[in-house]
């Protein structure tokens, strides 16, 4: 053993001079491939029950394609997190300014109401009145806006309190 040689010619030499013969290189066409794999910085026969070393002598024969594909991986990845969130934002946006709208709507219909547009003020307050009742889980109404508004609307009805639900005055 020298230090000063490189482990891998150490293992080609002590490979061929192994005592048990099915423990040597089978024949000089092996050694000599052995040799020239050592020259290309390939791994070697010799060293080939070793799983590390040959992962280690791969990755650093392939350095440059494998940091690519390893700066591809993360990109991808970095995207893929990234269109999540946005995703997830939108989403959140998308259902805060429906709830907005729908009480922004029932608003409006109990103004018409009060001003005497009773058609309109129906237009805008059975939509999420009905959605609400039919869907629960989808349009939550915790304080029954569309309920109240619509109680609001027939109350203020003359004709409507007397004549359909006998509503007291």
């Amino acid at each position: 053993h020298n230090a000063a040689l490189n482990n891998e010619l150490d293992t080609i030499v002590l490979k061929a001079l192994a005592k048990e013969p099915s423990r040597r290189y089978q024949s000089v066409g092996d050694l000599c491939a052995d040799i020239h794999r050592y020259l290309r910085d390939d791994a070697i026969l010799a060293k080939g029950d070793s799983g590390w070393y040959v992962l280690r002598k791969t990755v650093r024969r392939y350095r440059a394609p494998l940091a690519a594909a390893c700066l591809v991986v993360v990109l991808v990845s970095v995207f893929a997190v990234i269109a999540w969130l946005q995703a997830s934002r939108l989403a959140d946006q998308r259902a805060s300014l429906s709830q907005a709208l729908r009480v922004s709507n029932i608003e409006r219909g109990r103004v018409m109401g009060l001003t005497g547009n009773t058609p309109l003020a129906e237009e805008l307050i059975w939509p999420p009145y009905l959605a609400a009742r039919d869907q629960p889980a989808a349009n939550p109404d915790p304080d029954h806006l569309a309920h109240w508004a619509l109680w609001e609307l027939y109350q203020n009805v003359p004709c409507l309190r007397t004549a359909k639900f006998n509503l007291p005055s």
